[in-house]
């Protein structure tokens, strides 16, 4: 665990691995993956590309670069990551698509060229770069629907498939129904999916009142928000 928190300090300042720049998050994260129960392949990614995701990304691409072509579009990348962390969701998404036709024959990349490049045109909207944030979180939910779904095609051809799922995720993608971005949620749509697999499905969601939270984006200790509850409720 050390080791892993040595090595994330380095990726983005510390920012790199979504989430587990929290100490509960990675260590919840570390009890899944260790658990004697654990599938195999005992995390699930279903969101889309982290924004700051890239310098982890960059050198696993350059790695695999070999035609020119590809070398030089892993290169674009590298410097727009070396220039901005949050190069994936921040930054022009030229580079990505740059990344996805150099790489088209090559699935591993050009799936996850793919993948930066969808995240990009969602975060635009977030990062002052134009769009429509109703499409942009119609079109992520929708992502999490297919990648889920994709694990789960995975998992049970490869004798994979957990007995228990147990997702982790902010209020908005956790709700049934119509989520306070107006679009419909992820977790409307896991219980449905469960219901058609004869699975049961609940949601338990931890709200803020009062205290301190750290923002992960300054790294500072600011008073904790409530998502949802009023402060007079």
């Amino acid at each position: 665990m050390a080791e892993f928190a040595a090595e994330a300090r380095l990726r983005a300042g510390g920012l790199g691995y979504p989430f587990l720049f929290f100490t509960e998050d990675a260590e919840l994260a570390r009890a899944v993956v260790t658990h004697p129960a654990a599938a195999e392949t005992a995390l699930w990614g279903v969101d889309q590309v982290f924004v700051a995701a890239g310098p982890i990304l960059a050198p696993w691409i350059s790695a695999r670069a070999e035609t020119p072509e590809q070398i030089e579009a892993a290169v674009a990348f590298e410097e727009a990551v070396v220039a901005n962390p949050m190069a994936i969701g921040a930054g022009p998404g030229d580079v990505l698509a740059m990344l996805e036709t150099a790489f088209a024959d090559h699935f591993d990349v050009a799936e996850l060229a793919s993948a930066m490049r969808l995240s990009n045109e969602i975060y635009a909207p977030f990062t002052g770069r134009g769009g429509s944030g109703y499409l942009a979180n119609h079109a992520r939910e929708n992502w999490m629907r297919d990648r889920f779904l994709q694990h789960v095609a995975r998992a049970r051809a490869e004798g994979d498939m957990p007995d228990r799922l147990f997702f982790k995720f902010g209020g908005n993608h956790a709700m049934r129904g119509r989520t306070l971005t107006h679009v419909m949620g992820f977790g409307g749509f896991v219980e449905e999916w469960g219901r058609s697999q004869g699975l049961s499905y609940f949601g338990l969601m931890a709200e803020c009142r009062g205290g301190e939270a750290r923002n992960p984006q300054s790294g500072e200790v600011v008073p904790c928000e409530s998502y949802i509850v009023g402060a007079d409720t």
